[in-house]
């Protein structure tokens, strides 16, 4: 008799897990899925077919397959290559987590919609659109910034030798000037100085000292100093966001800009950074800094963008 209650006590118990488990897997599900922030700037090719890939969690269980998606007027249709689908026939997926897949969708940035709003507007600009899933369902989801621009600006290009160096959540920029020029402007986009990005720049020349603008003297962004960043820390140089412009670089001298992106929200970066001024002839010139960053997902980011972003049942 003894045996049997204990028995059943064992299933009992093995009863109150199974039904905690369960609520819990349940209370981690995400109703539709959820987008992760990207900050993109697109510049149209004539003749060139590009495409925008953006990152987004789903259950692991979730099938659904996006169609196209739509901003306002415009239509963005997927791309699919040979790897889209899984065996199962659902949608392949990048990186696997506790409850979640990380996937990702790619988009023509051709069609006769963006084409006509490029004409005749000169750009798109958004932060969210609407998902369209081959079942007839769709979303409205917040995918970051972006914003699709023509072709690259006309400037002659003042500086060379240049190279790059990208890290996780960091990247560094180091270009020497072929003539003397004097920088009017290191322009970022997308506000990011406000929101996810800092910047520092340093001239290797002791002859030029860059000049604070005191109206500018704001203070970075506190998630800097919240955590040990030894490259934001041992960097040297003048935060971008309070440098009185115009400076002057003589030939040969090295400018040296870091950027460092915010590591406890991680975003999708890709964008242009502006070195604009005048050459010593008067010759307008604008050198760009492409910028590439693609965070490395943990289960605490995924937490980070349930909880934020929302979605969860």
């Amino acid at each position: 008799m003894m045996k049997i209650k204990w028995i059943w006590i064992g299933i009992i118990l093995y009863m109150i897990s199974f039904g905690g488990n369960y609520m819990y897997f349940q209370s981690q599900q995400l109703d539709e899925p959820v987008f992760l922030d990207h900050y993109y700037e697109f510049y149209m090719h004539d003749n060139m077919q590009q495409l925008m890939s953006l990152y987004y969690l789903s259950n692991k269980n979730d099938a659904s397959i996006i169609s196209h998606v739509s901003v306002d007027d415009v239509t963005l249709y997927v791309h699919r290559d040979p790897y889209f689908f899984m065996e199962d026939g659902s949608p392949s997926y990048d990186k696997e987590f506790r409850y979640h897949y990380l996937r990702s969708v790619e988009l023509y940035l051709q069609s006769y919609t963006l084409m006509e709003k490029m004409e005749t507007e000169g750009e798109l600009k958004f932060e969210h659109m609407t998902i369209h899933y081959e079942d007839g369902s769709s979303s409205d989801v917040n995918v970051g910034q972006v914003h699709i621009q023509g072709t690259y600006p006309n400037g002659h290009g003042a500086f060379g030798n240049g190279t790059s160096e990208g890290y996780i959540t960091q990247q560094k920029f180091i270009s020497y000037a072929q003539q003397p020029v004097t920088i009017e402007e290191i322009e970022v986009p997308l506000d990011l100085l406000h929101h996810n990005v800092v910047g520092k720049v340093q001239v290797d020349n002791g002859q030029v000292e860059l000049v604070q603008n005191s109206e500018q003297l704001e203070q970075p962004q506190s998630w800097v100093y919240e955590h040990a960043y030894i490259g934001w820390t041992q960097t040297k140089g003048m935060n971008v966001a309070h440098i009185a412009y115009p400076f002057t670089l003589a030939e040969g001298d090295r400018l040296e800009t870091f950027w460092q992106f915010h590591p406890k929200k991680p975003a999708y970066y890709q964008f242009a950074i502006k070195i604009k001024g005048k050459t010593a002839t008067g010759e307008s010139f604008n050198d760009i800094n492409l910028v590439w960053d693609k965070p490395y997902l943990n289960q605490e980011d995924v937490n980070y963008y349930t909880e934020t972003k929302g979605g969860r049942k």
